[in-house]
């Protein structure tokens, strides 16, 4: 086994523990937040594991990242980032045209919907 222990920074400027357990050819990921204690991702895990070194408490702390970035290489979580990624882009672009498209419903539905040969 082997553990990897790092200080993430919090928004209120703190810090939170966020540890990191390779054992029996799985990474454990934990963090001492509310969001994670109660089960629901963490920026603090997700930023860290993406190797955004600048959520460490301590930039001293750089090198034990990189090594929890080799030990995440050689997983499928990658894949699976990008997958989410992926998704929240799409997502993101569907609330964008919903946002262009309502006022548009509202004028209609005040103005009146034209019908039959009037369709603009």
């Amino acid at each position: 086994m082997k553990e990897i222990s790092l200080k993430a920074k919090s928004s209120s400027g703190g810090s939170y523990d966020v540890s990191f357990r390779h054992e029996g050819g799985l990474l454990f990921v934990s963090c001492t937040c509310k969001a994670s204690i109660y089960g629901n991702l963490c920026k603090h895990k997700t930023r860290l594991l993406n190797g955004d070194e600048s959520m460490l408490y301590d930039r001293g702390d750089a090198p034990a990242l990189r090594e929890v970035q080799k030990w995440l290489s050689q997983s499928s979580y990658s894949n699976l980032l990008a997958e989410y990624d992926s998704l929240k882009k799409q997502i993101e672009d569907a609330k964008k045209k919903e946002r262009k498209l309502r006022p548009r419903i509202e004028k209609m539905l005040t103005e009146g919907i034209p019908i039959g040969a009037n369709k603009s």
